[in-house]
């Protein structure tokens, strides 16, 4: 008997956690790219959208260094010149 997949109301709330990520990883982008902000606050910022992320999809660690890790490193080593650990 083959495995059962996931249940329509585990579909949907992993659909909602992905919805609510994609917002939160919007309004990251979004605040980064205001002219004001400067380097520590892009850091906090960033290491709370990594916080959020994980705690909506704990586990995927990885998972957030491939889809959002890099892009934000490479967006802070643009906009500041140096790179965020």
């Amino acid at each position: 008997m083959a495995a059962a997949g996931p249940t329509l109301q585990e579909i949907r709330e992993e659909d909602r956690r992905v919805r609510r990520l994609q917002l939160v990883a919007r309004l990251c982008f979004e605040a980064l790219s205001a002219a004001d902000i400067g380097f520590d606050e892009a850091a906090e910022l960033m290491s709370d959208f990594r916080r959020v992320a994980l705690d909506l999809f704990p586990g995927k660690e990885q998972t957030f260094e491939i889809i959002y890790g890099r892009r934000l490193r490479r967006f802070i080593e643009l906009r500041f010149g140096r790179l965020w650990m």
